[in-house]
């Protein structure tokens, strides 16, 4: 049964497991509304061990959930301060051009 699994999926059906648990994880860090801790997000997907999750988290993703959240807040705060600083620009534009018709 294990030899079908893998010839069908590519994986093993502990490593598939394991996989769509880190996968659930990671969607649940990106969707995350409530701002809840790694752990608290770890109990609501029944994962228990923590070096593990941390260990299997960075074989598929390269790094552990923590800095996967802090990547992903960076990211964030970065793209909102960029279109910030467009708009900015842009309304800096603006005025120097109404002040050259002036």
């Amino acid at each position: 049964m294990r030899n079908l699994f893998f010839d069908i999926i590519g994986h093993s059906p502990k490593k598939y497991l394991i996989a769509y648990k880190i996968n659930m994880l990671r969607n649940a860090i990106q969707t995350d509304s409530n701002n809840l801790t790694i752990s608290d997000l770890m109990k609501t997907h029944n994962l228990d061990f923590q070096s593990q999750v941390n260990k299997d988290f960075k074989d598929f993703f390269d790094c552990t959930p923590f800095k996967y959240k802090k990547n992903l807040l960076v990211s964030s705060l970065l793209g909102s301060f960029q279109f910030s600083l467009v708009i900015v620009l842009y309304i800096v534009l603006l005025l120097m051009n109404l002040l050259y018709y002036i």
